[in-house]
């Protein structure tokens, strides 16, 4: 079967369904993508079984041909960076489903690349099911705030705490919740969600979510529709032309805000900026990464120390505090990774103790929340 598409449309839809494809893919044929032709319309699909990117885009056949359907699954990153370098304009695309190969022809050049037959790809296409509608938007933020803090390591993942590699997505009376934890932070974020039908209850996994918000609109008016299977196995979401289906991680998510609840005694206002730039340059002579904070006298101090390498000291200008004085050390990367996620110039840092959790937020705030164990002391 053969088709006309776009270069540009042709390579753009390829590099995006291509970022499903595992870099260690389990079997050959997961290293490919599926190019399916129904009449019109080119659909592209690849997975790695855990996340499978589908899209689609509009083709043209030649005038005598009257439609009909054709499927190949070819090399993935071979056929995306062939696609790409070449010139812009019409390419002309064969499908040839007896040798199970396609044909890519633009001005003088042609390259016929082999594959495999379609039924020995998966099949994780949209399932159907109730359909569930919320803002892009605020998704695309609640994800940005959590997806950071999961555990992607790998090392912890036994049956117990599989929900470290995965975000807790609770969606109910107009309110969308999400938090993620890797064991030594929490995030958290709550929104309210003008475009919603529904209700959520799941785990997916952190991977399949991050490729989720790059791909999500920042337009207050864009929605996404969510289905999920009726056996509550996989999750498909619609974005126009772009589907992202991932697997449920059939786990319980453990009740992470009784772990913010309490009293947070010593707080203080700081220029977010301020605070991480000097967070930045004192772990610079810390090979772990730690930096101390000490807060004495309405002022707030950040110390780091390295033995081989030295010493650092910075002062943060303090707008507000109040409470004990107190010393803590941190994790510096992961104390830059809560301020890099706050929406708000000032933050407000709340303490309980050398030893106890601490908590960042926005000055005024927007439904996120950030709470950061310390280092043994």
């Amino acid at each position: 079967m053969n088709f006309r598409a776009d270069q540009a449309e042709l390579s753009g839809a390829l590099n995006t369904v291509i970022r499903a494809i595992s870099t260690r893919p389990t079997s050959p044929v997961l290293a490919g993508v599926y190019f399916r032709v129904q009449g019109t319309t080119l659909t592209l699909q690849a997975t790695n079984l855990e996340l499978t990117l589908i899209t689609t885009l509009q083709v043209q056949l030649p005038l005598l041909e009257t439609g009909g359907s054709a499927g190949v699954v070819l090399p993935g990153r071979p056929v995306a960076d062939l696609v790409q370098k070449l010139p812009k304009g019409e390419l002309n695309v064969e499908i040839d489903t007896a040798r199970h190969s396609g044909t890519v022809q633009a001005n003088k050049t042609r390259a016929t690349i082999q594959g495999w037959p379609p039924d020995e790809f998966p099949n994780f296409s949209d399932a159907g099911g109730d359909r569930i509608v919320l803002s892009q938007k605020a998704l695309r933020k609640a994800l940005r705030q959590t997806t950071f803090a999961t555990d992607r390591s790998g090392a912890t993942h036994d049956a117990g705490h599989l929900f470290l590699a995965g975000i807790h997505l609770h969606l109910t009376d107009g309110a969308l919740e999400t938090e993620a934890t890797d064991l030594a932070r929490i995030a958290f974020v709550k929104a309210a969600v003008e475009h919603q039908r529904g209700a959520l209850d799941l785990v997916l996994p952190t991977a399949a979510l991050s490729e989720l918000g790059k791909l999500l609109s920042v337009s207050d008016s864009d929605t996404v529709e969510v289905t999920v299977t009726s056996d509550a196995n996989r999750v498909t979401f619609h974005l126009g032309r772009t589907q992202v289906v991932t697997r449920v991680l059939s786990v319980p998510y453990p009740k992470l805000r009784k772990i913010v609840r309490g009293d947070f005694p010593t707080a203080v206002r700081v220029p977010r900026s301020d605070l991480a730039e000097a967070c930045e340059r004192a772990m610079v002579v810390s090979p772990d990464g730690a930096v101390r904070l000490v807060l004495a006298g309405g002022a707030l101090t950040l110390t780091a120390r390295g033995a081989e390498i030295g010493t650092a000291r910075e002062e943060v200008p303090v707008t507000e505090s109040r409470g004990p004085e107190i010393e803590v050390s941190f994790n510096g990367r992961y104390l830059l990774d809560g301020l890099k996620a706050v929406d708000s110039t000032d933050v407000r840092l709340e303490l309980q103790g050398p030893k106890l959790p601490a908590r960042i937020s926005p000055v005024y705030p927007d439904g996120f929340e950030y709470v950061l164990l310390p280092l043994a002391a």
